[in-house]
């Protein structure tokens, strides 16, 4: 997603489907729906995070 757009709480709250999934990570808002079935926890981890700050579940799973 383009770094110089700015998304409400309210606008990335809508993408919390399984197959529209943004999350935001720190100051970004990732679109993550194309990714989900490769991400090596599975497409579960990052639907339950669907259109929330994913931030802290990001960070605890130590990425770098």
């Amino acid at each position: 997603m383009s770094s110089d757009k700015l998304y409400t709480w309210a606008e990335v709250g809508k993408h919390n489907k399984d197959n529209d999934i943004w999350v935001v990570i720190g100051d970004d808002v990732y679109n993550l729906t194309d990714y989900s079935s490769e991400h090596p926890g599975g497409p579960i981890v990052l639907q339950n995070k669907a259109g929330r700050n994913a931030t802290a579940a990001f960070e605890q799973a130590s990425h770098s």
